[in-house]
């Protein structure tokens, strides 16, 4: 998985480094904001159930003609399931891949368009009171997320309900991703603003964020290290040997931040639900031992393991 987050979107947010490619081009904000109004037309005519229901047949369609993707989203969830998992049952997991994904990415196009009420109603935090306490200490969270669900849609949500939130993602960030965080600091500039970095900054950025009590998400299952001098660690996954990242973690128990775990889970009806489990180290303990951080990043892939087969259609990244 990648890491999240290095473009302060607003003046008040802690600086960021600029990066060349923070910036949308006309084309790009042209295309989003041209499918934007196509989308804000059949919201106004269809309601927010019926485009719900368009998309999904739209991401049917893409499953029946993508064959190139079918057979790249069926190898992903290969790892997952069962050797004697039934042809009928992958085929239905791989459809629905096709289908939430494309709900997600319409849902992240739209939401800002929805009234306050109804955006509120799409969106839960399981196990909430694990993220207020951990909150409540003031020196952070760093919320360990991985390649299951469309973790960007969360991190919207978790702004409008007043979160301080940041994250650290792949230089080469969508356009779509950009365009939206811009829309959502104008919409809603009262809101905390979200801080995103990107991999392959200096961590000065990262303890300036965890002081200020900000929520960092941050992926540590990659499927390549970006960077040969970035320190890992091997977990075991699904019977392989992995490198998983180690920087935020280490970072987070350097400066005493609670360290969670988060998954982002997609329901019918645009319906989204981040869950949380932990805290996986004692924030007071300050301890980084080869032992410590081997327990806690084996946990952190048991539980990736767990949730990617329970939730084969959320798997994202091999």
């Amino acid at each position: 998985m990648t890491e999240s987050t290095i473009q302060a979107v607003t003046t008040n947010a802690p600086a960021a480094d600029a990066h060349p490619q923070s910036e949308v081009t006309r084309w790009e904000a042209f295309s989003l904001t041209s499918m934007r109004f196509f989308l804000g037309g059949l919201l106004r005519i269809a309601g927010l159930g019926g485009l719900y229901r368009l998309t999904r047949a739209f991401g049917g369609l893409e499953y029946l003609i993508n064959y190139k993707r079918r057979n790249k989203v069926r190898k992903m969830q290969s790892i997952a399931l069962d050797e004697n998992t039934p042809p009928r049952v992958r085929r239905k997991w791989v459809c629905e891949n096709f289908m939430r994904i494309r709900c997600d990415k319409v849902f992240y196009l739209i939401f800002d368009l929805l009234p306050e009420e109804k955006l509120a109603g799409c969106f839960e935090i399981v196990n909430r009171e694990i993220l207020d306490a951990a909150l409540a200490r003031g020196n952070g969270v760093c919320a360990m997320t991985s390649h299951i669900g469309s973790g960007h849609v969360i991190g919207m949500l978790m702004s409008f309900l007043g979160y301080r939130v940041s994250g650290v993602r792949s230089p080469k960030e969508g356009a779509v991703r950009r365009y939206m965080q811009s829309k959502w600091a104008e919409k809603y500039p009262d809101h905390p603003p979200i801080v995103m970095l990107y991999t392959g900054h200096f961590p000065r950025p990262i303890y300036r964020l965890f002081k200020d009590n900000f929520i960092l998400g941050s992926s540590s299952d990659v499927s390549k290290i970006p960077d040969e001098k970035m320190r890992t660690i091997p977990v075991k996954l699904f019977g392989h040997e992995l490198e998983f990242l180690l920087g935020p973690l280490l970072i987070a128990i350097r400066c005493k931040a609670a360290v969670l775990q988060s998954f982002t889970l997609s329901s019918p009806g645009f319906k989204y639900r981040v869950e949380f489990l932990g805290p996986l180290t004692d924030p007071d303990a300050g301890d980084e031992s080869p032992e410590l951080l081997g327990k806690v990043m084996q946990t952190y892939a048991d539980n990736i393991a767990d949730y990617a087969r329970r939730y084969p259609d959320h798997i994202t990244k091999r």
